[in-house]
């Protein structure tokens, strides 16, 4: 999630309720309205210590914040469906793969990593609130993506949780014992690769 997008996005949203409960009378008719800042009026009332009418601003300021908690809170759950949902249709993306008679290689399994990368980072930085991993390179061939992705930026959080979610899917496939031999495999093609892209 891009915390800084989702901070700013949440107080313009905030300030933007707060007008409308100013400028629109009749929005603080609504019942849900009523319920979800009920918590506004009581801090006030808090704040506002011996006296029964709290003062404009700690009512207004109440109002903000608790607009601004719950406008963060829907953001958030919409950054993170989106994430899901990226890694969703990368992993659907590989279902219908090429059909052949022999077992994938190394290569095949490289080349898959890297189309997930590409896939799932692509619609990171085309999101406005999700985080990019701009240390990520994604030009050039899936498994040269791949490549650089396991050999230099292997501790990047996208890259742990794209290699995961291959693993995840890869077991469910073929099995623990072959998976786990793909997984070591990995590494060493993409050093071949990196090799063969020097040249």
């Amino acid at each position: 999630m891009h915390k800084r997008n989702i901070l700013l996005i949440s107080l313009l949203l905030a300030l933007g309720l707060a007008a409308l409960f100013t400028f629109v009378p009749g929005v603080t008719r609504f019942r849900i309205l009523e319920w979800l800042f009920m918590p506004a009026l009581l801090i006030s009332l808090l704040i506002s210590g011996s006296g029964h009418s709290p003062s404009e601003l700690s009512g207004w300021s109440t109002f903000v914040v608790l607009a601004l908690f719950y406008w963060g809170l829907l953001l958030i759950a919409w950054a993170l469906y989106a994430d899901f949902k990226l890694f969703r249709k990368a992993a659907l993306g590989l279902e219908p793969r090429r059909m052949r008679a022999e077992p994938d290689t190394a290569r095949d399994h490289l080349e898959d990593l890297g189309r997930i990368l590409v896939q799932v980072e692509g619609g990171r930085r085309k999101h406005l609130l999700l985080h990019n991993t701009d240390a990520l390179d994604l030009a050039g061939a899936p498994q040269m993506v791949a490549a650089r992705a396991l050999l230099q930026h292997r501790s990047e959080p996208l890259v742990i949780k794209v290699l995961d979610h291959f693993e995840r899917s890869l077991t469910a496939k073929v099995g623990q014992e072959e998976s786990a031999r793909t997984m070591q495999a990995l590494p060493g093609e993409a050093e071949q690769v990196m090799k063969e892209s020097a040249t």
